[in-house]
């Protein structure tokens, strides 16, 4: 029958309050801690009975910031104790005596930790204390166990073998030396002169006194092993990774060195310089870095295995803890003392409750001997502090030395803003920048002068970051009345950010940039009311709305007065647009985006503007280059214009809307410094003569000749509503000017039609009347076809075509130079490369006089790698690319 524990609400805790060391700057003996009785499937609660210290413990104190730590939170991670509620967990029950580990991954977020009463925690994490090792010595096994275990796991230690162990009288290390004895290989150990006995008691065959023989790599490499040692384990946590370097001198050939990694004991230039060390000796090449032997970083792992494994061998007495100091709980700060010292053996254990009156004979001495310490503790903290204030100023003059700290406020102060803009991203079509934690935060901590310039520059302060709205609004004040600017996605209630963004977005006269996506939760004057006002220096404005495009927004009437002199780049996706006049443009608009929303109802329908105010605003746009229309173009008739209305800027034009409509416009623009366009036609089918002749009128490149061909089918999924299948046509056009040669891009889209041959997608676009004779009538004469890219569809005619007449002098495709095929199935019911689709394709080739440069083949079906070998035999000099 199990046991009933009574568990208490509360409990005394060590807690880490603030980041500091020593521990004493960090830690507070809290008496209400309070105790976690919620418990998920799998977690017991445990009441601890004693814990111990790990150097990982007073580092994470030191160097955790609060944000990672999420403090308060309870310290140390190794204990023994109790079950005081089993929770229905397979294996364990109320009165089993455990001992285990909690995770800094399970801690940290539940704000739970060794040096306490109680303890939830997972019960894959715990194993049944055996009965020859008391509570205080099982307290301290499992993680540094566990990592001398996994290091000789990784090194796969055999009998008869050679460890080395660099740290023999650490905690780590004596685990170390008693599991490779255990597995039967000789152990050399490095420790000083006054652990030597008690290294050689743990198991050590020979000891070296690194206190005496200098640099251990130094005396290893001038008096190296007689046999090279087969495993090296570095237990200490070294900074300089030099006994790895030059491990070739005393590490056999096959051999590996383990290391437990560079253990810091602050984070600053010099930890990060050996990490950088560490990392580079051990996983940059070796022509690089000159070093041959194999090495790895240690990462412990919580395996059940590996602790079950460690507890047979505690219980069969081939392993045993070892006990260097005892403490109350209550003295967990002098135990941190002795640990800080690194002096301690094995491992320190301060105990959580008041069980063992180790000092109960000599209270009045232990009394007295604790006031001198804390004196002697005032004495030094005082002393330290001095010397801080001593080093913060040597510090400072030094930084005034230095040429960038020579440089005016100003001057520096432009600098950082000029950082800054520089790691903006650049707007484009689909977004502008996002809020990001500003980058000249990092550079604050490099010296008080730059952080006083970075904390009083206004500039600095603009870009608003939403990571946290106290921040958020820190940011806004501190920017004073500097151009701010805004990004943010504001997904479904509660919208933490409303209420701030709201103030931001009042002072109209300061928007620089501004990008929101918002859903149906909220429209943009719930966000900014003041967006029917004039914002007179906004450059940047880019607005979506996301969501069921049932609920899409309208375009609030009179938004910002309908004009922005200083707009640049526009951005409206999703909205329904009732009115052209609606729209803010201007004179200084370069990049101009309207994506209306299609699916309303009909009597919510976006209206369509007429063709003369249309016009009239494109003309009143000079420098714009990027103009992107979605269902919103003129339905109706427009007017004759002679001379056509010219766009001399625009570079790049992409039309979402009926053929009737786009042709309409193209046939009264024209567009001479136009690099790409990009057409999708609401028709899944028609024919395109009308708009080929729209196309040539208005950008004369499209009368030069094609130089690339790609023909491709795929599938789109939009959202929630079905996926439908989409063909492709996309053309390059060449000027054969030689004092400025350009190369276009035309992109034409069909939706919802899907075809299975090359010539059936030709006749869909207009392009071809005639199935059969479209390739050999029409485009082998094409002069310029240089390229021609075939995905997933497959041409029944082309390789005829591509084949050379074995008489006459007309040549097919006279400037082909690039075959591509791209997922293409060419399985025609025979088998290999001798018939079909493959050999034809291969005597077409070999028939040219004037064969292509490059063929590609890319993760196309049924045809292998083997089948190339009859392309390399008949067609030496073609370049073949393959990929599965």
């Amino acid at each position: 029958m199990s046991a009933s524990f009574a568990i208490p609400d509360t409990q005394k805790a060590w807690v880490s309050v603030r980041r500091g060391y020593p521990p004493s700057k960090s830690l507070e003996l809290r008496n209400d801690w309070p105790v976690k009785k919620t418990l998920k499937t799998g977690e017991v609660i445990v009441k601890i009975h004693a814990a111990a210290l790990n150097p990982a413990g007073w580092k994470f104190m030191l160097l955790l910031p609060d944000f990672i730590a999420k403090r308060p939170y309870v310290a140390e991670h190794d204990f023994s104790g109790v079950v005081v509620n089993a929770n229905g967990s397979a294996g364990f029950k109320e009165g089993d005596e455990i001992y285990g580990w909690i995770q800094p991954a399970i801690a940290l977020p539940t704000k739970q930790g060794a040096l306490a009463e109680y303890l939830v925690v997972p019960a894959a994490k715990i194993v049944k204390r055996p009965a020859n090792i008391s509570e205080i010595e099982a307290a301290g096994v499992t993680s540094t166990a566990l990592t001398a275990l996994q290091a000789l796991e990784t090194a796969k230690l055999e009998e008869g073998q050679t460890l080395f162990v660099n740290g023999g009288s650490t905690a780590v290390g004596a685990w170390a030396i008693q599991l490779a004895k255990v597995r039967g290989a000789k152990v050399v150990a490095a420790c000083s002169k006054k652990n030597e006995e008690y290294v050689k008691k743990l198991g050590a065959d020979e000891v070296v006194d690194y206190t005496s023989v200098g640099p251990l790599h130094t005396y290893l490499t001038q008096s190296p092993p007689s046999t090279k040692y087969n495993v090296i384990f570095e237990a200490v946590g070294l900074f300089d990774p030099s006994l790895f370097t030059y491990s070739r001198a005393y590490l056999q050939p096959n051999g590996i060195f383990v290391s437990v990694g560079p253990m810091p004991h602050e984070f600053n230039l010099s930890a990060i310089s050996s990490a950088f060390k560490w990392i580079s000796a051990l996983y940059l090449p070796a022509f690089l870095t000159g070093i041959r032997p194999k090495g790895k970083l240690l990462l412990v792992e919580n395996k059940v295995e590996d602790m079950e494994l460690l507890r047979k061998y505690l219980e069969e007495g081939k392993i045993k803890p070892t006990v260097d100091s005892v403490y109350e709980f209550r003295d967990a700060l002098s135990a941190y003392e002795k640990i800080l010292s690194s002096r301690a053996r094995g491992k320190m254990w301060p105990l959580p409750t008041e069980r063992l009156l180790l000092a109960e004979t000599v209270r009045s001495e232990y009394k007295t001997h604790r006031q001198r310490v804390e004196a002697r503790l005032s004495e030094l903290e005082s002393e330290v502090k001095a010397r801080e204030d001593e080093m913060r100023a040597l510090n400072t003059y030094k930084n005034s030395m230095t040429h960038i700290n020579r440089l005016p406020n100003e001057i520096l102060a432009m600098i950082l803003v000029l950082a800054v803009t520089q790691a903006r991203p650049q707007a484009n079509c689909a977004s502008t920048t996002r809020g990001k934690m500003a980058p000249w935060l990092s550079v604050t901590h490099i010296c008080s002068r730059w952080r006083h310039i970075a904390l009083n520059r206004a500039t600095l302060w603009s870009d608003l970051s939403f990571s946290n709205p106290a921040f958020t609004q820190l940011m806004l004040v501190r920017s004073l009345e500097a151009p701010i600017s805004i990004s943010i996605k504001l997904t479904g209630p509660p919208h933490r950010f409303l209420d701030v963004l709201k103030v931001a977005f009042s002072h109209n006269h300061r928007l620089h940039s501004v990008d929101i996506q918002l859903n149906y939760h909220l429209t943009l004057e719930a966000v900014w009311e003041k967006c029917t006002s004039e914002a007179p220096n906004l450059k940047i404005l880019s607005l979506s709305s996301l969501g069921d495009r049932k609920y899409a927004h309208d375009l609030p009437q009179g938004f910002l007065e309908g004009k922005s002199p200083s707009l640049e780049h526009l951005s409206l996706d999703g909205f329904r647009i009732l009115e052209w006049q609606a729209i803010p443009l201007g004179p200084a608009m370069s990049h101009l985006c309207i994506k209306v929303n299609h699916d309303v109802t009909p009597h919510r329908r976006s209206w369509k503007p007429a063709p003369r105010p249309f016009l009239s605003s494109l003309a009143g746009m000079p420098l714009l280059r990027h103009l992107e229309i979605s269902g919103i173009l003129p339905s109706d008739r427009y007017p004759s214009i002679v001379p056509l209305h010219t766009l001399n800027g625009l570079e790049a034009l992409r039309l979402t809307d009926s053929k009737t409509r786009i042709v309409g416009l193209l046939k009264v623009i024209r567009l001479p410094r136009l690099k790409s366009i990009w057409i999708r036609f609401n028709e899944s089918s028609m024919e395109l003569d009308s708009f080929l002749t729209a196309l040539k009128t208005s950008w004369d490149l499209a009368q030069n000749g094609m130089q690339e061909i790609r023909f491709s089918s795929y599938i789109e999924h939009t959202g929630n509503r079905p996926s439908f299948y989409c063909n492709t046509l996309e053309v390059s056009f060449n000027r054969p000017d030689s004092t400025n040669p350009v190369t276009a891009d035309m992109v034409l889209i069909f939706p919802e039609g899907r075809y299975t041959s090359v010539e059936r997608f030709l006749q869909s676009v207009g392009l071809a009347r005639v199935s059969e004779s479209v390739w050999k009538g029409v485009l082998s004469t094409l002069p310029h076809l240089r390229h021609i890219t075939f995905g997933r569809v497959l041409s029944q005619g082309f390789v005829d075509t591509l084949k050379n007449p074995a008489t006459g002098t007309s040549i097919s495709f006279p400037a082909l130079e690039h075959l591509v095929f791209d997922r293409v199935d060419f399985d025609d019911g025979q088998v290999g490369a001798s018939a079909g689709h493959i050999k034809r394709l291969i005597d077409a080739l070999s028939s040219r006089r004037e064969q292509i440069k490059t063929l590609t083949v890319n993760r196309c079906l049924n045809f292998a790698m083997g089948d190339f070998d009859p392309v390399k035999a008949q067609l030496p000099g073609l370049k073949v690319s393959w990929d599965v």
